[in-house]
């Protein structure tokens, strides 16, 4: 059971997460809505006066247009991604709700040897394990009992109205059974049961392994994750930069429309790829939760 809710609250903060991402993304789809709008006014007004040509116009209204189908598309991600968060808290999948917060780099401070400690001691696995171990030594005390006689107490009252009989009787009897000779058949029993106790030994140790390893492998996790957000950053930025500086060189004619169209591809891939970098930091984070036994 406490398996099954670690899972669950994992599965639940993986999906608020990517609400989360998938409207930051369509934040971005919208800011490029708004710049191609403005385009697109701006050489409406152009080709009526002859300073540009019509397929400019037309490629900025295609532009804007594949916008607003991302935009459309993202909305309803984010309403199929709400329904499947409903279900996994058993609400109605109708539920209307309102994520808060924005999606920005986690701050994650975990010490390595402290989060293998806890996850020993918390994971479900490990208790499964050290159950184990005690089933398979009580099975061995039970099999033992085998060498014990069985004892029965035999107690037997009557009572006649017979003159040749005394009217009342009283028999008080012990029985004891053991079966001297078993053929070696309790010894097998006890050993089987002893290899049944190194078995779950081993169990636990291969656990054990499992689990620092899982937990080992969030942690990496995290580190990459954090690294690729500091890359894609960079990356955002500079981006941002050539936009701003593009569009001002459009707006003084020493830029081709083709070129504010790549600065703003680029904008868009730079914000996606930190967006993702972003979620699969936080992914490892709740991965990390869930590898130490935190619900």
């Amino acid at each position: 059971m406490r398996l099954e809710l670690q899972d669950t609250a994992q599965q639940v903060k993986q999906q608020y997460y990517q609400i989360l991402a998938s409207e930051s993304a369509l934040e971005d789809s919208q800011a490029s809505i708004a710049l191609y709008e403005s385009l697109v006014g701006q050489l409406t007004d152009q080709v009526a006066e002859q300073t540009a040509l019509e397929y400019q116009l037309l490629d900025a209204q295609a532009e804007l247009a594949q916008s607003r189908l991302q935009a459309l598309e993202q909305v309803n991600d984010i309403a199929s991604q709400k329904e499947q968060l409903n279900n996994l808290m058993g609400r109605d999948t109708q539920e209307p709700f309102e994520v808060t917060g924005l999606l920005v780099a986690p701050v994650v401070d975990v010490d390595g040897e402290t989060a293998r400690a806890v996850a020993l001691a918390q994971r479900p696995e490990m208790r499964q394990a050290e159950l184990n171990i005690a089933l398979a030594e009580k099975q061995i005390a039970i099999d033992e009992y085998g060498y014990l006689p069985d004892v029965d107490l035999i107690v037997d009252y009557s009572h006649n109205n017979d003159d040749l009989l005394p009217n009342d009787s009283l028999y008080v009897g012990v029985v004891l059974s053991w079966e001297f000779y078993d053929w070696g058949r309790r010894s097998s029993t006890i050993a089987g049961d002893r290899i049944s106790v190194s078995q779950a030994m081993n169990d636990l140790s291969s656990t054990r392994a499992d689990v620092i390893a899982d937990v080992n492998a969030s942690l990496r996790d995290i580190e990459n994750a954090l690294a690729a957000i500091e890359a894609a950053r960079v990356s955002q930025k500079a981006g941002e930069e050539k936009l701003r500086v593009t569009q001002n060189r459009y707006n003084e004619q020493v830029a081709l429309l083709s070129d504010l169209f790549d600065a703003e591809h680029d904008l868009s891939e730079a914000n996606d790829n930190y967006f993702e970098a972003v979620l699969d930091a936080y992914e490892a984070q709740a991965e990390l939760s869930r590898a130490i036994g935190e619900q």
